[in-house]
């Protein structure tokens, strides 16, 4: 009788605890949105591209116009910072939020590859942005501007590649790696504060000062819905751009990865088939132009833009300068 009377208290003692920790954490988050929707404000500014209106960031007004487009993260055009502040000193520089991300809107439509090729087109003809356009894609940014190069392609003039995914990869991966908690999962993360106490931590190969590393836990709250929203349709999109295997004689710059580093966080018996595997798939995404090469980047993981700008800096200039008259 005695046992499951202490049973019983620790199991309400267990239950209190919880309910006080979820508690504190729901009151932590809400106070933080209010100080962070009040602490950083646009770099760039809203254009409506027909029904939401996507933030971008355009720096730089020389030669022809170099789109950066993010990957599967919260960060939209801040993961390009680095980058962008060097080609602006060249080219005329476009970053955005794609909808639902930081300051953008998340609009009605479907989260589709056309749906986003539309937007991203909408964006640069309100904004102004004339082609020829030079895309420079991030990870998931090889799945969806496939859509864009296939309906806009006469506008391009060339795509560098960084890192980025291949629409075979989820199949091809191992299973156990493709899979994520539901979604009410992360919506409860993000509710009581859990994914803004882990976003505490600087964002590496960033420095502290950075702006990156204000703004982006800062909208994370915001971000999180437009991320989750793209990350539970990426079979989908990836599927979607299968049927894109060409872009002609579109130049085409592939950037790969190659720290031996890159795969760390992976289980030991992961590390290297994941490593082969991300190679080959790399070396494949050459085959979308007659016009391609690939670059690797032995110092970096999967965001070389951030831990080896300089290469893809130098991919762009390359590329612009073998494209233009300048």
């Amino acid at each position: 009788m005695q046992l499951m009377k202490w049973i019983k208290k620790l199991s309400l003692g267990i239950v209190g605890f919880l309910l006080l920790l979820f508690s504190i954490g729901f009151i932590y988050e809400q106070v933080s949105r209010v100080i962070a929707e009040g602490a950083v404000s646009p770099e760039g500014k809203m254009v409506d591209v027909g029904g939401h209106r996507l933030h971008v960031l355009s720096q730089g007004n020389a030669g022809p116009t170099v789109v950066f487009e993010s990957g599967l993260d919260t960060l939209g055009h801040l993961s390009w910072f680095k980058v962008q502040s060097e080609v602006r000193n060249f080219a005329t520089t476009v970053s955005y939020d794609r909808a639902g991300i930081l300051w953008s809107e998340r609009g009605e439509a479907r989260k589709t590859g056309q749906a986003m090729a539309e937007d991203l087109h909408g964006l640069l003809q309100a904004g102004g942005f004339s082609a020829p356009y030079i895309l420079v894609g991030h990870s998931l940014a090889g799945i969806t501007l496939r859509p864009f190069i296939a309906k806009y392609g006469s506008d391009v003039a060339g795509v560098v590649l960084v890192d980025a995914s291949h629409p075979e990869q989820f199949d091809r991966m191992p299973a156990e790696l493709n899979q994520l908690p539901a979604r009410w999962f992360f919506n409860m993360m993000n509710t009581f504060g859990i994914f803004r106490f882990s976003e505490l931590a600087q964002i590496p190969q960033t420095d502290p000062d950075d702006r990156i590393n204000l703004v982006a836990p800062a909208m994370l709250h915001k971000s999180m819905s437009g991320y989750l929203d793209e990350i539970m349709v990426t079979s989908r999109l990836a599927e979607e751009a299968r049927g894109i295997s060409s872009f002609g004689d579109i130049p085409v710059v592939v950037i790969t990865g190659t720290s031996p580093a890159r795969n760390d966080a992976l289980a030991m018996e992961y590390r290297n088939l994941m490593s082969d595997l991300w190679f080959e798939m790399q070396q494949e995404l050459l085959l979308l132009s007659s016009d391609s090469r690939q670059i690797l980047a032995p110092a970096s993981g999967h965001y070389v833009q951030l831990e080896q700008p300089e290469i893809v800096v130098a991919a762009i200039r390359d590329l612009l300068f073998g494209t233009t008259d300048q």
